[in-house]
């Protein structure tokens, strides 16, 4: 069977398929077999049965993985940022920032907005069961399926310089200068979400943000740039 076919099938037959998940049942985005920016996103009503997880592993991913993944996010921001103000300084410090700071927000935003996953994958209804975040703007245009972040980043096109998304050679709507946009997009993303996970992790969420956003202020410092976050 040809590899297309069975991941149709494939994601056909978990979509369809009931579980249960504490008895609970909970408002879905499907985003298909590969993830975020992968299959086009349709809404569905379903249970699932996640992956039996505890909540100190929980936690100890809050306090290890989420900041992680935001700190990167916002030192890469401020990274790319800093070296939009002396060029011949900092060489390709510009695009590396750039690649950081889009790696990092194409995995939250699949935390932040998928729930189609694999066995080990997080989810952030795994800490607020009622999350249902609208994506923003920024995202649909940027980083969806079949949008410029795929298209000029994370997959080998034909005619991918041609995927910037924005007009004119350079415009401020090429993805390339939506960097500072995404980390404040998902900082916001992240304070939304602190605010409706369960109570035993609240102070979890709080703290990688922080933390995250300190990094940023120290980056910043060290460059000698005010903190564009």
């Amino acid at each position: 069977m040809h590899s297309s076919t069975l991941q149709r099938s494939t994601g056909s037959a978990i979509s369809s398929r009931l579980m249960a998940s504490g008895g609970a049942i909970y408002h879905r985005r499907d985003w298909g077999a590969s993830g975020v920016g992968g299959a086009a996103e349709t809404t569905t009503e379903e249970t699932e049965r996640a992956m039996t997880v505890s909540n100190d592993k929980k936690k100890k991913f809050l306090d290890d993985d989420l900041y992680d993944a935001l700190r990167w996010l916002f030192e890469g921001a401020v990274a790319w940022q800093a070296a939009s103000t002396l060029p011949e300084r900092y060489r390709h410090q510009r695009v590396l920032g750039m690649y950081t700071s889009l790696v990092q927000a194409r995995a939250l935003y699949e935390f932040f907005y998928s729930c189609s996953k694999k066995a080990d994958d997080a989810r952030a209804i795994d800490f607020a069961p009622s999350w249902n975040e609208s994506t923003s703007t920024l995202y649909t245009t940027y980083m969806a399926s079949g949008k410029p972040s795929n298209k000029r980043v994370f997959h080998l096109v034909y005619d991918r310089s041609a995927r910037s998304g924005g007009t004119g050679h350079d415009g401020p709507d090429h993805l390339k200068n939506q960097v500072l946009e995404f980390a404040k997009d998902l900082c916001r993303v992240t304070h939304v979400f602190a605010g409706c996970v369960k109570p035993e992790f609240r102070d979890n969420v709080q703290a990688a943000l922080q933390k995250a956003l300190s990094e940023a202020e120290s980056a910043a410092q060290f460059y000698g740039i005010a903190n564009p976050l």
